[in-house]
């Protein structure tokens, strides 16, 4: 927090706020009366991603499982679920490669404190990879 100190002068001066070094520090300068300023940017939530690459760029494509009614007629409908578009993003491919380099960094933090991730995607790469190893070794 920036704390008011008198100058030789005896005037007020104010002195700079510590930059933190943790997340505690953060939440002490905060509670010490620091407002935030909040970032102002949309934000998104999805459940899936379809990748799409060219030789220059990447584009991202963000969705989301929403549910929907599908009507059979007679008044009759069946619930169901679909994936609905919610945001695309485009970068080079330079961009695409440090985006992967941080998450990965981040992902491999958060795993090591509290175990491995699994998702539906990770296993089914996972047991590719094996399947992948296993015809290697069969074929030399």
């Amino acid at each position: 927090m920036a704390k008011v100190a008198k100058s030789a002068a005896g005037r007020a001066e104010r002195t700079a706020t510590p930059k933190p070094k943790s997340q505690e520090d953060v939440n002490k300068i905060i509670a010490e009366g620091v407002q935030p300023h909040l970032i102002q940017a949309p934000t998104f939530y999805v459940s899936s991603i379809v990748l799409h690459a060219d030789p220059n760029n990447v584009s991202l494509l963000f969705s989301k499982h929403v549910p929907v009614e599908i009507p059979l007629g007679n008044n009759e409908k069946i619930p169901a679920g679909t994936q609905m578009p919610v945001v695309i993003l485009d970068m080079s491919l330079g961009t695409a490669k440090d985006l992967s380099l941080l998450i990965n960094d981040q992902l491999e933090k958060i795993e090591s404190e509290w175990g491995p991730i699994v998702t539906p995607f990770t296993q089914r790469r996972a047991e590719g990879l094996s399947a992948a190893k296993s015809r290697k070794r069969r074929s030399n």
